[in-house]
């Protein structure tokens, strides 16, 4: 998907390309990870609630609590998983990427509109900012990257 001159990448996983999830983190995540994405990600403890972390460069806030990641930087890979819940990417046509975790209780909460509030907010810092929203990925976990 391109958004103006900025490139986004989404990238599911299913069972058979093994365990992602980072509460307790084994010896060949970081190995599957880069299986999927070669470079450093951005993931989080995510605790099913609304908290949105903005990140400026590959691997910052690496497991920080949370359950979304909004970025404007090229080049940096954000990472929600998920079991029963949902994986939102939200991109905005001014070159900024999100992804949320969406379970029941950060549905309640409120955290994809946090999501879009942070996404928005980046963009409109932006010459040209606007927002478009690229709707639910399914999948274990789901990384995104910004090229451009």
């Amino acid at each position: 998907m391109v958004q103006g001159d900025t490139e986004v990448q989404v990238r599911t996983t299913e069972r058979s390309d093994g365990d992602f999830a980072n509460q307790s983190p084994s010896e060949g995540l970081e190995g599957r990870r880069r299986a999927l994405i070669d470079q450093e990600w951005c993931w989080l403890r995510q605790v099913h609630g609304n908290s949105v972390r903005r990140v400026h460069a590959p691997g910052e806030g690496a497991g920080s609590e949370g359950d979304g990641l909004v970025t404007d930087r090229p080049g940096v890979v954000l990472s929600v998983t998920t079991a029963d819940c949902a994986p939102v990417v939200l991109v905005s046509n001014a070159g900024g990427l999100a992804v949320v975790h969406a379970g029941w209780p950060g549905l309640l909460a409120g955290i994809i509109e946090r999501g879009v509030d942070e996404l928005r907010r980046n963009a409109l810092d932006r010459p040209g900012g606007g927002f478009v929203d690229d709707g639910a990925q399914g999948g274990r976990a789901v990384g995104g990257r910004a090229v451009g």
